[in-house]
């Protein structure tokens, strides 16, 4: 076996950046960004892990969990208006409006204190335009400017102890703010995001921890000295909103508004979210609005109750005085998509929200990574990490019309009481499949409301040994192939009927299109697998997670069986989970032979198992042994981003398979060579291509068969 090499990721899709107040980003803010890689990953690593454990533990401890220290740092020739002791009451002080630490204490009923200090203001021998130009190069020098006054070491509390620099903390700064002289003003001047100093820019402090090393500053956040844009307004200081939504970032939220205007542009979740734009709410921010129940639910500030039979009258309670959020699952194996309701009231920091009622959300979480959130998130409003569901059908937020209007809620201005698989919007899901869901009978706006629910039945389960998905590094062997599986142990008795697997970010590839084959085998004695019960093969353009249907492999509790699958890259990198503890089920190898357990002692390897506990959907044996040429339907159909295309023959042949679009142009070459007998499966990625009909063509030893598909975004 070859050495592991271990890559850490730094992505350069543009994320962790407070969106404009109204519009779109001034021109040159996301070019600049993007151009050093600023808001790579959410979050600190250490603080993630805090997290993770705290919620698999359920021990949260309440007092000054996380102290957050605030620096000031001046550019050269620049003009400052407020001091240390206004940040001081604004973030952690008696703000009139609600200080910082307020806001964090409300939104997690008082699970979540955080306190801190500010310092400066530290003069940066960087002017304005240099400090633009290399954010990473001004942050780290405010940061040793700073050094003298601070012992950093109190700022790096990540340990299950709780006692800051003890020895069980990782080494770094859990989060540290630098405010910037002036406002959002466009790009002339820094924007408000988060990011991290990243390896070659980390500042080493003079503080030292237990072992003797010294404690590192990498996550970080700016913020704005001033209110306004693009106008700065000097006699205010910013507003507690921006601060909100950037320190959301620090401890892992993703942003939940559309940042890709390419595919269409969209509002996400609008004022109905922190992390989307109720950062503005108030006067400019004054009153930030809470976070969604769905952000919550990562922090472990709710505990869902989860919908598993009818019920009539279920009470839901205002979010902002109750951790109650309803989860009714509405995929097959309950493991990635779900509606969550929640009730939203005008009170507290949710007084002045565009409206009041139930919230419906669609929840996809394959449409995120893991704890560091690359991937579309809310980019694409055909396909988002959390839709709203507007009761009043105009999807108003998902076309770019407006933040949030008396429409979004239930009832709302539109009097909407139901939502089921007729209504508009609907319970079906993003491919058209009715879920049989409703939510009917929704009683009138108040603090507490009801409704009458209907979930899904239960007919399946997934296993999933990676429980915070694509974590912040990954893996290579530099071998001419690379493979790397999962050893699975079957819960219930059902059937291996699909499979997620994730790949990193695309531009760790050295490809434009990455090539894989995905294997299922009945066993595994923990070196070689079992016999092979199905392949399928495909390619894609984008990293994330992606699905896969396989031909049915029936499985007893206890039962181990392998799921392996090809990457016939030498230049990849493996994607895991290393933020989770090691369940010491994840193999490499170099050949697809044997297997060896190293990528155990790094992670859990983001391969998921999904069993059917209802259906054996096993294709049937005039499939497996064809007397004839057949091309079966895709699925799904309609799709987004991919579908899978399946076809089998009789005997050995020559193959083509294409995809045309409308105008008969030949668009992609899934497949020219001679294949055997039997059933074919090949996965087409069309995340790059645009919303229409594209054509299948199947070209079996000059026999034709065509069939039409729809992408829908």
């Amino acid at each position: 076996m070859k050495d592991l090499v271990v890559f850490i990721l730094m992505i350069s899709l543009i994320k962790a950046i407070v969106p404009p107040k109204v519009g779109d980003f001034p021109t040159g803010v996301l070019e600049n960004l993007r151009n050093q890689d600023i808001g790579g990953v959410y979050g600190d690593e250490g603080w993630m892990r805090k997290i993770a454990r705290d919620k698999t533990q359920n021990s949260r401890n309440t007092q000054s969990e996380f102290n957050l220290p605030v620096l000031l740092g001046k550019y050269s020739g620049s003009t400052t208006y407020f001091d240390a002791s206004n940040f001081d009451e604004l973030l952690f002080g008696d703000n009139p409006t609600g200080s910082l630490i307020d806001y964090y204490d409300e939104i997690s009923y008082g699970q979540f204190q955080i306190d801190g200090i500010v310092s400066g203001w530290y003069q940066s021998s960087l002017n304005q335009s240099q400090a633009v130009g290399d954010v990473r190069q001004y942050v780290a020098e405010i940061a040793s400017l700073a050094d003298t006054d601070l012992d950093y070491g109190q700022f790096d509390n990540d340990g299950p102890d709780n006692i800051p620099n003890s020895g069980d903390d990782d080494g770094y700064v859990d989060g540290l703010a630098v405010v910037y002289p002036g406002c959002l003003s466009g790009s002339n001047n820094l924007w408000a995001h988060q990011s991290s100093l990243g390896s070659n820019n980390a500042y080493i402090t003079n503080d030292q921890r237990p072992n003797g090393e010294y404690i590192i500053v990498n996550s970080y956040m700016v913020c704005p000295e001033l209110d306004g844009q693009p106008n700065c307004d000097i006699s205010r200081i910013c507003t507690i909103g921006l601060y909100a939504h950037e320190f959301g970032h620090i401890i892992g939220l993703p942003d939940l508004y559309d940042r890709d205007e390419s595919n269409g542009d969209s509002e996400g979740l609008g004022n109905w979210c922190l992390m989307a734009a109720a950062n503005y709410l108030g006067d400019s921010g004054d009153t930030p609005g809470h976070m969604s129940s769905w952000c919550k639910i990562q922090m472990g500030w709710i505990n869902p109750t989860i919908s598993n039979i009818m019920d009539t009258n279920v009470p839901i309670a205002q979010l902002a005085t109750s951790a109650t959020a309803i989860k009714i699952w509405e995929d097959d194996y309950r493991s990635s998509r779900y509606f969550l309701i929640e009730n939203r009231q005008p009170i507290g920091f949710d007084t002045y929200l565009p409206g009041n009622g139930l919230m419906i959300y669609h929840i996809n979480e394959n449409r995120t990574a893991g704890f560091n959130s690359f991937g579309p998130n809310n980019d694409d409003e055909d396909n988002k990490l959390v839709d709203l569901e507007s009761a009043d059908g105009d999807h108003d937020l998902d076309n770019n019309y407006n933040r949030g209007d008396g429409g979004d809620p239930f009832p709302g201005i539109s009097g909407n009481v139901n939502f089921n698989n007729s209504t508009n919007p609907s319970s079906n899901r993003n491919d058209g499949f009715q879920t049989g869901i409703s939510i009917n009978n929704i009683s009138d706006s108040d603090s507490l409301m009801y409704a009458d629910i209907t979930p899904m039945p239960n007919t399946g389960y997934v296993i999933s040994y990676d429980e915070y998905g694509i974590g912040f590094t990954a893996l290579s062997i530099g071998t001419e192939e690379q493979w790397v599986g999962v050893r699975f142990t079957g819960l219930n008795e059902g059937f291996v009927t699909e499979i997620d697997f994730g790949l990193v970010n695309e531009q760790f590839w050295n490809t434009d299109e990455l090539n894989w084959e995905v294997h299922l085998y009945d066993s595994f004695d923990g070196v070689y697998p079992g016999n092979l019960k199905d392949a399928v093969s495909g390619s894609s353009y984008v990293g994330g997670w992606h699905t896969i249907q396989v031909d049915s492999m029936e499985i007893l509790p206890g039962q181990d069986f392998f799921i392996g699958i090809r990457f016939p890259n030498s230049g990849y990198v493996m994607a895991f989970d290393n933020i989770g503890e090691s369940s010491g089920r994840s193999y490499y190898s170099s050949d697809g032979g044997s297997f060896s357990d190293g990528l155990s002692s790094y992670g859990d390897c983001n391969i998921r198992a999904k069993v059917s506990t209802e259906t054996y959907v096993e294709i049937d044996d005039k499939f497996s042994l064809p007397t004839e040429i057949t091309l079966h339907s895709n699925f799904p159909n309609p799709f987004n981003p991919g579908t899978m295309l399946s076809f089998s023959i009789g005997k050995t042949s020559k193959v083509k398979l294409d995809i045309y679009d409308i105008n008969g142009r030949n668009i992609r070459s899934l497949v020219n060579k001679d294949m055997s007998q039997g059933l074919h499966q090949y996965y087409w990625d069309a995340s790059k291509k645009s919303s229409g009909v594209y054509f299948v063509s199947l070209m079996i030893d000059g026999v034709n068969k065509t069939q039409k598909i729809m992408l829908m975004k």
